[in-house]
Order: C-alpha cells, then structure tokens, then sequence
C-alpha cells in the first residue's frame, strides 16, 4: 500500500506539473504586470528593440520554467520618503534633480533597492516613466 501510494502520488504530481505548464503555454495575457514588463525592459536594454507578444510570451515561459534570475537591485514603485532617502540633504538633492518630474527616484537600502516616490496627483503615462526610468537605473547598476 506504501509504494502505490507514492505512485499515484508521483503521477498525479507529473500530471499537475504537466497540465499547468500546458495551461501556461495558452494563457496570453494583453496587458503588462511587472514580470512581463521587466522581461520587455530587459529585451529593450540588450538588444535595443521591442519584445513582439509572442517574443515577451515564449520569454516569460522560460522562465517560469528555469529558475529565476536573482536581481541585485529591486525597483519600488510607490516608495515613500522616509524609507527612500536617509535625511534631508538627500531629499533636497534629489528635488533638485527631479523638479521638472512628477516622481523623484533615489537608490536606498545599501544600493540594494531603487525607490520611486509619486507625487500624489501624478497621471499614468508618469508612472510609467518613473517606472522605466527606475528600472534602467537598476539596469546600469
């Protein structure tokens, strides 16, 4: 009873495995997440063209299927000010920098992290420049 108890536990295991990945392969989503628009940064930054949705899929299936790749810097969109400067010459510094702009970005945490901070009005075509802006911050690092 033991071993087919493993049995059935392996196959229906392989089984589940199977299917999702299967699942996974139909599944095409028409909107951006942060994982898909990280794999179109990413293939923008390398290659310096844009990812087709069947270039960003087949991408996106690889690497949920190998394990992924660890970054060294993680970008944080919606930061808020106190985790992302350590005082206020910094702050200053980066008002400065980014007046013109409706975000401020600034590396915090040891480098380990990029902070975006919003302002409170900001409209999403900003967002999304603060975000690409962040992210190739990340890149260069």
């Amino acid at each position: 009873p033991l071993v087919q108890t493993w049995f059935f536990f392996l196959a229906l295991g392989a089984s589940h495995m199977l299917f999702g990945y299967k699942a996974l392969k139909t599944l095409k989503l028409r909107t951006l997440n942060q994982q898909t628009t990280a794999l179109l940064l990413d293939g923008y930054f390398q290659d310096k063209t844009v990812l087709t949705p069947e270039q960003l899929h087949q991408k996106n299936l690889e690497k949920i299927v190998k394990s992924p790749h660890k970054r060294t810097v993680a970008v944080t969109l919606g930061s808020s000010i106190k985790k992302t400067f350590k005082d206020q010459k910094e702050l200053i510094e980066c008002l400065e920098l980014f007046r013109n702009d409706w975000y401020l970005i600034n590396l915090f945490n040891n480098n380990k992290k990029v902070g975006v901070v919003l302002r409170e009005d900001i409209q999403p075509i900003h967002v999304l420049r603060g975000y690409f802006n962040a992210y190739y911050l990340r890149h260069v690092m």
